[in-house]
């Protein structure tokens, strides 16, 4: 990796953390990022999610106020969207690396749809 290629990285690493903390959704960005980098795409995958967490802990005290009124509403947010990390993350680590790889272009749709139609 050269220079030029480590500052994009950096640049894009940076402002998808502040993206992130902001709005989220960064890893529409960081992620195919890391892949044009020639991460493999399970290792971006994870680096990713790696490289995001500071910045979703670092922005969750600017929300403390905002989730502290939903209680109970939260509750079975957080249960279904653990489930659904844990399920996924067995199934990445279990399936054949081509599978995701075939997945990643309706991944990305999806995700950004839901971005696009969500509040």
């Amino acid at each position: 990796m050269d220079i030029t290629q480590t500052l994009v990285l950096v640049g894009i690493g940076v402002g998808g953390g502040a993206w992130n903390a902001v709005a989220g959704g960064a890893s529409l960005l960081t992620f195919p990022a890391l892949m044009a980098a020639g991460l493999p795409p399970v290792v971006a995958n994870a680096t990713n999610f790696l490289g995001l967490l500071p910045a979703n802990a670092a922005a969750l005290p600017a929300y403390r106020e905002e989730l502290g009124g939903l209680g109970r509403e939260l509750r079975p947010l957080i249960l279904v969207s653990g489930a659904g990390a844990i399920v996924g993350s067995l199934l990445l680590v279990v399936s054949d690396p081509q599978t995701f790889v075939a997945l990643i272009p309706a991944l990305i749709l999806t995700a950004t749809l839901l971005f696009a139609i969500g509040d």
